[in-house]
């Protein structure tokens, strides 16, 4: 049978064919690797092959060198690198040679498995001549296919290929792509192709971008490819992705901006008043982004950082002249509209909300007056319903004693006057709107409207249209939410009243036959979770009831079989959010659950020894650490049971929901002191492998540094033989970040994440020291390395926030408590001393730098 039989038939609608297409594939590749790379690219470039064939043919091609998998990506990158020379030139040459296809499926093909191929060989100084190349022939005026093909493939690789790998031809690139979507160009396909590929280039424009000569160019050819009126003539998409690329220019080079922003706000107020829906969409997500930029930059202000801008405040003096263009928007939602479909009405909400948390108060007179003008009138609900979302969206940002104070106070009873009108969407938009309130305002609520409030949100919960039982679980949820949470520890509280109602209510709602609709069963299970965290002492008895009937609904739907998928997937959402409630019930009873904890053990002991989905494995070992948290040392016979699923979810290193998680219940059981000292060798040994694991979310990592903390606890002296290689993977891990931030300075995500790993490590070194007090001399060789790191904080404190000062601070006067004067002479460094002239004012790091100045002292 030919390879192109084989690859159609893979791709019939037969099963057994199927399977035995797929047979022959694998034992292809499997074998000789080159034959079957060369068979496919052979396939793929053949012009009389049909597109079905050859298009599979490159799919398989391009994932024989990728995998979502870090280090089977790794992998398969050698192996390709391994191939013979010869075959991959031969392979290149023909992938080349496909870009200039008649078939623009073959060139998109073609272009795909180019890329692909790039991002393997360029980082390791192989193929530097194809980037020049396709620069080459996309500024070339002869060939329309081979253009557009390498446009293609020059968007592919600025996607796969690294930028520091690029920047040497980032210059190349960006001529050719702005030459190709500028308005000179007479084929339309090309300067969409040239706007695609500006779109996923546009973080190698720094040096354009950096350039006063050549950037007013740059951006007058973008504000061209997007303006309407400049060319009309262009297709709606070529415009949609010129917006995209402005989007994104702005968070790119916000600071490069005030030369064009008045351009740039004509430009995005044609696309929303004038433009196709979706490059209006456009048009709102520019001012969106433009106040994510300024809320950083504001943020670090407030901080006292030092931002890497300046705030130009555009968002600031372009308010007043946006709303009302952001009104018309609202107004134009459907009386049919989905909650999940995104419009301009959608899109210009979340507009005002963006521009409510950037500029504060000062949105409120903007906004006020068209609300006030709008949300009582009898003759249009799409203007009361535009009215109830525009208050709504403002109330994030404005400060309760501000200029929205006196609506704040007489808003609540007009707004549940709404809930009684005929039209869907007002009464949606409403409670959505009475939980924002409650979200961000809630004392406006606990006052003299909670009864009212939670009356009519109660009652909204049986209202025959799930959304709207759904926003009502949202106010519901905000409100339980502002009165306490899971360290409330009042005697009563102003939900007390209701909490029988609502737990009633609630679980009425979870049992509706439609609430698989708007997300409407999970919303009632997040509101009863909120409403359990929140109950004060007076209310503890409504919880203890509700345990039995939960534990019996948990049961029967482990024993029910289910039909179909989507029954299952339903029991399964079911079973995870009653674990997540058990969880909730656990933590606020404490040791009063006691009596319950086999009952609840042994329905999650089966769950976590099922082969049951992430969320459940998440969930039920959550619910687990709650329990070891409530009981301490009886949590110990538990853990015969439940040592080999919380391995198991230690080691899920692919899944970051269920490992995180595991890293957490951990420590509580930790803490409880249940783990017995034979088995912290594999839990150490686990929590090592995984630090050392590429595939393992990064995230995860210094929370896994803490547990080390929790360890040291637990087995006191005996830490002594684990010392070592913890010291050692924490100053991997913290100079490998230290490096890695250094390289990417301004990364924002990379930055945080430095910040929580410091914090973690500093919390670890506290436990460690007081676990080792007994043998204090086993760690202090470990001294200098603790006193760098602290000093390494202390250097850029000004920029760290106060909790990261007060970690390092309390773990100087831990060092002090346990080495005394004889850790005097660590402490006389420029890092050290910095850390006590930030952040003074802080509560946190006054508390620690007079418990290290009292150590210091005795």
């Amino acid at each position: 049978m030919s390879l192109t039989q084989i690859l159609l038939e893979a791709q019939s609608s037969d099963s057994a064919m199927r399977e035995r297409a797929q047979a022959q594939i694998d034992a292809a590749q499997n074998g000789n690797i080159e034959q079957y790379l060369g068979s496919l690219m052979q396939e793929l470039s053949d012009e009389s092959k049909p597109e079905a064939s050859r298009q599979l043919a490159g799919s398989l091609l391009k994932n024989t060198m990728v995998s979502r998998d870090a280090a089977k990506r790794l992998a398969l990158g050698q192996r390709w690198l391994a191939v013979n020379p010869d075959t991959r030139n031969e392979i290149k040459r023909l992938t080349q040679a496909t870009l200039k296809s008649p078939h623009r499926f073959a060139r998109m093909t073609a272009a795909l498995v180019a890329a692909t191929i790039a991002s393997v060989e360029i980082p390791v100084g192989q193929w530097q001549e194809f980037v020049p190349q396709l620069c080459q022939a996309a500024q070339q005026k002869v060939d329309a296919p081979l253009r557009d093909g390498a446009l293609l493939c020059l968007g592919y690789i600025c996607e796969e290929v690294g930028r520091e790998h690029l920047l040497a031809a980032s210059g190349d690139i960006i001529t050719a792509v702005v030459t190709a979507m500028s308005k000179e160009e007479p084929n339309p396909d090309i300067r969409l192709q040239g706007t695609k590929a500006l779109n996923n280039t546009l973080e190698l424009s720094s040096g354009v971008m950096d350039d006063p000569a050549n950037r007013p160019r740059f951006m007058q050819v973008i504000c061209e490819a997007a303006s309407l009126s400049i060319q009309p003539q262009a297709n709606t998409a070529t415009r949609l992705e010129a917006m995209q690329c402005l989007v994104k220019v702005v968070a790119l080079y916000y600071d490069k901006m005030n030369d064009y922003m008045q351009a740039l706000f004509n430009l995005s107020v044609e696309a929303i008043q004038k433009d196709a829906e979706e490059i209006a969409l456009q048009g709102l997500e520019f001012w969106t982004t433009m106040c994510e930029v300024e809320q950083e930059l504001l943020e670090m202000l407030s901080h006292n950082m030092k931002p890497p801008m300046e705030c130009m405040y555009y968002v600031k003096g372009a308010t007043k002249f946006l709303v009302p263009i952001l009104w018309e928007c609202l107004l134009k939602k459907d009386e049919n509209t989905s909650e999940d479909d995104w419009n301009v009405s959608h899109g210009a909400g979340i507009c005002i909300q963006a521009m409510s948390c950037t500029i504060g108060d000062d949105i409120v007179q903007e906004i006020m007056p068209l609300v006030n003008a709008n949300i009582s009138r009898t003759d249009s609900w799409r203007h009361v319903e535009a009215a109830t979302l525009a208050f709504g969206s403002i109330l994030e940002g404005t400060q309760p004693n501000g200029p929205l104070s006196t609506a704040l106070d007489t808003c609540v009873m007009p707004l549940l006057a709404h809930m009684q009108v005929p039209v869907h969407l007002i009464k949606e938009t409403t409670a959505w709107c009475i939980g924002r309130i409650a979200e961000f305002h809630c004392e406006k609520v606990k006052g003299k409207f909670i009864e009212p409030v939670l009356q009519c949100m109660a009652g909204a919960l049986m209202d025959p249209e799930p959304r709207i039982a759904s926003k009502a679980c949202y106010a519901i949820l905000q409100i339980a939410q502002g009165c306490g949470d899971l360290h409330t520890e009042a005697e009563h509280n102003e939900l007390s009243p209701y909490v029988g109602v609502l737990t009633t209510e609630l679980l009425k709602t979870i049992d509706r036959p439609d609430s698989s609709q708007a997300s409407l069963r999970a919303s009632a299970w997040e509101a009863l979770n909120a409403v359990v965290a929140a109950v004060a002492h007076d209310c503890l008895d409504v919880v203890r009831q509700l345990l039995p009937a939960l534990l019996l609904r948990l049961e029967n739907s482990m024993q029910h079989q289910p039909a179909n998928e989507d029954q299952a997937r339903q029991i399964a959402e079911s079973q995870g959010l009653l674990c997540a409630l058990l969880h909730y019930i656990c933590r606020k009873m404490k040791g009063d659950m006691r009596p319950m904890a086999d009952k609840i053990m042994t329905s999650l002991l089966h769950l976590l020894t099922s082969q049951n989905s992430e969320m459940i494995q998440a969930e039920a070992l959550m619910a687990a650490g709650a329990v070891a948290a409530c009981i301490q040392g009886d949590f110990a016979k538990y853990m015969p049971h439940l040592f080999e699923p919380l391995l198991a979810g230690l080691r899920n290193f692919q899944a970051a929901s269920v490992c995180s998680v595991a890293v957490v219940t951990l420590g509580d059981v930790l803490n409880a002191g249940s783990i017995a000292p034979e088995m912290c060798d594999r839990v150490m040994q686990t929590l090592l492998e995984g630090l050392k694991t590429p595939e393992l979310d990064k995230d995860i990592k210094p929370r896994i540094i803490n547990t080390f903390g929790d360890v040291a606890l637990n087995v006191d002296t005996q830490f002594e033989k684990y010392l070592g290689m913890v010291m050692t993977v924490i100053a991997t891990a913290a100079n490998k970040v230290e490096q890695e931030v250094q390289a990417d300075p301004s990364n924002e995500v990379l930055v945080n994440y430095q910040v929580d790993l410091q914090e973690n490590i500093c919390s670890c070194y506290t436990d460690i020291l007081l676990s080792m007090a007994a043998k204090k001399q086993v760690f202090q060789p470990h001294l200098r390395q603790v006193f760098d790191q602290i000093g390494h904080i202390g250097k850029r404190a000004q920029n760290l926030p106060p909790s990261t000062i007060a970690s390092a601070i309390s773990v100087l006067g831990d060092i002090m408590h346990v080495y005394g004067a004889s850790a005097k002479p660590f402490m006389n460094t420029d890092g050290i001393q910095l850390l006590f002239q930030f952040h003074q004012t802080d509560p946190e790091v006054q508390k620690a730098t007079q418990y290290a100045q009292k150590e210091w002292k005795m």
